[in-house]
């Protein structure tokens, strides 16, 4: 994980969102995190806050991809929030069709 790779000093101002809850046990940075989820149970303040967002889907088609457009676009501070989408290098004539 990205999040882990961090050094602490950064991981503090880092959130993690992730389904996966095994991530939750001693993590206070931990979001559950469910991109099948209404926009509006990201968490408030975290909305238009962000100003890096990596996101790795566990899906690469269309409706996925169109999905996490929507949630980057509503957790991003700005049109300046740099913006990583991750995947396996197989997948990505589906990205760049995006």
């Amino acid at each position: 994980s990205v999040f882990y790779a961090l050094p602490a000093e950064h991981r503090q101002k880092t959130w993690l969102f992730e389904f996966d809850r095994r991530w939750e046990t001693g993590n206070s940075r931990f979001k559950f995190f469910d991109y099948r989820a209404p926009i509006d149970e990201l968490p408030e303040d975290l909305r238009g806050a962000c100003d890096l967002i990596i996101a790795d889907p566990p899906h690469i088609n269309v409706p996925t991809v169109e999905r996490y457009v929507e949630i980057m676009g509503a957790l991003r501070q700005d049109s300046s929030t740099r913006l990583v989408l991750t995947s396996a290098e197989d997948n990505e004539q589906w990205v760049a069709s995006e």
